[in-house]
Parts: structure tokens; C-alpha cells; sequence
């Protein structure tokens, strides 16, 4: 890719470009802010797997911006949850998920999409 100008690589090339670029200096922390936002569900895939091996191999903490909760929950282990600037649930990630006590972590929740079973016999 180094050849390649920006308008001649994928999304989720230039992606990897960047994530690449960012541990040329050896960071601890590696923030991604909306890391999947864009490339097709394959490309979001991809990038998560290399984010967490990248965290395992290199030590690197991840900090992962997402609205996305899908993501959240399979890439977070530590989350807070913030509404309106403000911190307002953190925790285990599992735990604030699955148990959440502030009001906008249950409203955000309750706004995941769900699929529903429908009953061949109902029609």
C-alpha cells in the first residue's frame, strides 16, 4: 500500500493502514474511535480480530469509541457509558450490560434491535 494513494485502497485497507501507522510509535494506548463504523460486516470482522490480537501481542490497551453495542460487548472487557458528556455507568463489561443501573444504559439497551421467533402456525 505504500505505493497506493488514499482513493486507491479499501476502507478497511486504509484502516489497517492507520492502525498500523499508530503502532509505529509504540503506544500503550491505542484509541480507536469507531473502529467498524463503515466497511461491510466481513471488513468489521477483520478489524476486531486484528484489534485484539494486537492488544494480546503487543500489551497495548485498547480504547474503543462505539455506538455500535455489538462491538462493545465483544471487544470490551472494562466499559463506561456516557450520556450527554458525562460518565453515568462503569464497570465489567459483562456486568453494566447485562445488569445495567443508570436509566440511559437500560433506554440504550431496550433500543437494541431484537429478533422476534414467529410461529409458522400463526401465520
Amino acid at each position: 500500500m505504500v505505493d497506493q494513494y488514499p482513493h486507491q485502497i479499501s476502507g478497511g485497507q486504509a484502516r489497517r493502514a492507520a492502525i498500523a501507522r499508530a503502532l509505529l510509535f509504540r503506544p500503550r494506548i491505542l484509541a480507536a474511535d469507531e473502529p467498524t463504523a463503515g466497511p461491510d460486516v466481513s471488513v468489521q470482522g477483520d478489524l476486531l480480530n486484528l484489534l485484539q490480537e494486537i492488544s494480546v501481542e503487543t500489551a497495548v490497551a485498547l480504547l474503543v469509541v462505539s455506538h455500535n453495542l455489538a462491538v462493545v460487548r465483544l471487544i470490551a472487557d472494562q466499559v463506561a457509558v456516557r450520556h450527554r458528556g458525562r460518565i453515568v455507568e462503569q464497570g465489567d463489561c459483562a456486568t453494566v450490560l447485562q445488569t445495567p443501573q443508570a436509566e440511559y444504559t437500560q433506554q440504550l439497551l431496550a433500543s437494541w434491535p431484537r429478533a422476534h421467533h414467529v410461529d409458522d402456525a400463526q401465520g
